[in-house]
């Protein structure tokens, strides 16, 4: 898919999280993102992080962009233009670069489950996160590293607006931890609705207990 056809959808996913991958170079690896803005054809993404430092970048660096769209997995090639480090969130500005590939495949496994957890919306906090009633108890029809899927009912839907950041508590193995997500995709049903919610980056422990449940779901559905 030639990107100028591409470019339509990605603009209606500005916010949605990204994987940069360098693979060549003192910093070959995947790093974590955000896309934060587009100005036909360059894309602005959040400057990645090594160590709690910004990533050192060089102009005309090639690297891979993926993102996740409604299940699909896309990538392009990019090369970098600049980065800004003026703007209230760092930026690295890229050049993408030929077509954009549709991978057969989801960038996580998902398995079905149920899982409960915790959320509230970052709009909400205030001074007050920790109050019970700014947290929704909600429940889990599926999972991955990447995100979840919520089922609501029609008066939980109204609270939730696709691009809606929220602050997740979930547990696993007896480990409790937060994670920072936002409503990707809302499906509503005759007597219910689906809610699709996209995870930011994970902390390693949250990784480490969530993917091993996710492993033994697997087995357990086989």
């Amino acid at each position: 898919m030639d990107f100028t056809q591409f470019s339509p959808m990605l603009k209606e996913h500005i916010g949605s999280k990204v994987l940069l991958d360098i693979r060549a170079g003192l910093y070959k690896g995947h790093y974590p993102s955000r896309l934060e803005d587009m100005r036909c054809p360059y894309l602005a993404v959040a400057h990645p992080m090594l160590k709690g430092a910004l990533l050192p970048t060089h102009k005309n660096l090639e690297l891979a962009l993926s993102i996740e769209i409604d299940g699909a997995l896309y990538e392009t090639q990019a090369s970098i233009l600049r980065s800004s480090i003026t703007d209230r969130v760092p930026l690295l500005w890229l050049e993408p670069m030929g077509d954009v590939i549709r991978l057969q495949r989801r960038r996580f496994v998902r398995v079905p489950c149920i899982f409960k957890l915790d959320l509230c919306f970052l709009d909400e906090i205030g001074h007050t996160v920790f109050s019970p009633q700014k947290w929704f108890s909600m429940m889990a029809k599926d999972i991955s590293l990447g995100g979840c899927a919520l089922r609501v009912n029609l008066t939980q839907r109204k609270i939730f607006e696709r691009g809606r950041r929220c602050l997740c508590r979930l547990s696993s193995a007896d480990v409790v931890f937060l994670v920072f997500a936002s409503v990707a995709r809302v499906l509503e049903k005759t007597e219910d609705a689906e809610v699709g919610v996209s995870f930011e980056v994970l902390p390693l422990a949250a990784e480490r207990s969530l993917g091993a449940f996710i492993r033994q779901q697997e087995l357990t559905n086989r």
